[in-house]
């Protein structure tokens, strides 16, 4: 297993964005991709670190982190073939399953929230923007 860490999490193209050296100082919101033994991309942590100031009988010092999870499950080349983002119970709030057509450099992304029964489809070309 491999992490990286990054200051923020493109969700809606799957990649980090500045990305930050292993022992230099964390902000207050960053993000950490896993990596498998062969590169692939498997989940992401999307964490804000909030200050609890001003609550009585509470150290300044104190922090409340909120984590936002993403799971990724890809092919052998590394390809994304499902997102899913994890609700704070582990519960999953959104299912995204990838289609491509390579011979069009397209990807079909259908997007399914299970607690409303909604789903939605988008095509945008294989390659994203960086």
């Amino acid at each position: 297993m491999r992490r990286r860490l990054f200051e923020r999490w493109n969700w809606q193209f799957d990649y980090g964005e500045c990305p930050i050296p292993e022992g230099e100082s964390l902000p207050s919101r960053y993000a950490i991709a896993y990596y498998d033994r062969l590169d692939r991309l498997y989940r992401v942590e999307v964490c804000e670190v909030r200050r609890r100031a001003g609550i009585r009988g509470v150290d300044e010092d104190q922090a409340e982190v909120e984590v936002f999870v993403y799971d990724y499950f890809c092919d052998e080349k590394g390809r994304i073939l499902q997102k899913r983002a994890l609700g704070r119970h582990g519960e999953v709030d959104l299912i995204v399953d990838y289609e491509y057509d390579l011979e069009r450099n397209q990807v079909i992304e259908t997007a399914w929230w299970p607690a409303h029964e909604t789903c939605k489809s988008i095509k945008r070309p294989v390659s994203a923007p960086r």
